[in-house]
């Protein structure tokens, strides 16, 4: 186990370099940034909640974490695979299965440590800005198709912490489905392409009509958390939503992790 934990690490370190994450997320910071700078920009097109940071977790964060973790990880077999190295690991100390085990942990360490990296790099220019709110209760929320009336009624900062909480299970969500998607890709492209298709495949279901079991069962409503203030299929509290909702998809993200670890 120590010896699949250091390979994690190795694992890790190389997805952390890539410079497509570092790009993605500097796009992002400047361009939230520019928003917090910007009154007119705010006032036009995020004005979605009384608290910005509440309104860039909810409509921008979510697009930049979902191509960080398609450019990052979708190499990770795919890229192997294409250099002709798959079967090296088997020669290493801890196997290939060793290997495969390692990288698990090191996409699910990485979608982590992302997803708070652009949590909290928000919250920072938001707060230097003045542009928290964080006291200030949020009623609705106006959203790409309608206005959406939140029960029960929290504080920004509260928003803030559950949004989190809901971003961070998504990312290891969407994290665990490009790497399934990378094991079986033939090539990195093929990989980023077909994760790609199904993120975007996702984002349609859960935006337009379909039944409301496949709107609600779907890796977005954990990506755009204001989703889980009003399920239809279920709706207690958004904390017990979340929880039931992530209870629902363990199942499906254990026989990735499983189909993943056993290559």
């Amino acid at each position: 186990m120590k010896n699949i934990l250091h390979a994690a690490l190795f694992e890790l370190e190389n997805m952390l370099a890539k410079k497509s994450t570092w790009l993605i997320a500097a796009a992002y910071t400047l361009f939230s940034l520019a928003i917090c700078l910007s009154e007119q920009l705010r006032q036009s097109w995020f004005s979605m909640t009384e608290s910005l940071p509440a309104t860039l977790y909810n409509f921008v964060l979510p697009y930049a974490l979902v191509l960080i973790l398609l450019s990052a990880l979708s190499p990770t077999f795919a890229g192997d695979r294409e250099r002709g190295i798959e079967q090296i690991p088997a020669a290493c100390l801890i196997g290939k299965k060793g290997r495969a085990r390692a990288k698990l942990i090191a996409a699910v360490s990485f979608a982590m440590i992302i997803c708070t990296a652009l949590v909290l790099s928000t919250l920072i220019i938001c707060s230097v800005s003045g542009l928290t709110n964080g006291d200030a209760p949020i009623k609705n929320i106006r959203s790409e198709a309608a206005e959406v009336r939140l029960k029960p009624v929290w504080t920004a900062f509260r928003h803030i912490g559950f949004s989190a909480v809901s971003l961070t299970v998504g990312s290891v969500f969407t994290g665990l489905l490009v790497l399934f998607i990378s094991a079986r890709a033939k090539s990195t492209i093929s990989a980023t392409s077909v994760s790609a298709v199904v993120v975007l495949f996702e984002f349609l279901i859960n935006r337009f009509s379909f039944p409301t079991i496949i709107q609600e069962y779907n890796i977005w409503v954990f990506l755009k958390p204001y989703y889980l203030f009003g399920l239809e299929t279920f709706n207690i509290s958004p904390f017990v939503n979340l929880v039931i909702l992530s209870l629902a998809f363990s199942p499906l993200c254990v026989l990735e992790a499983w189909d993943i670890g056993r290559r």
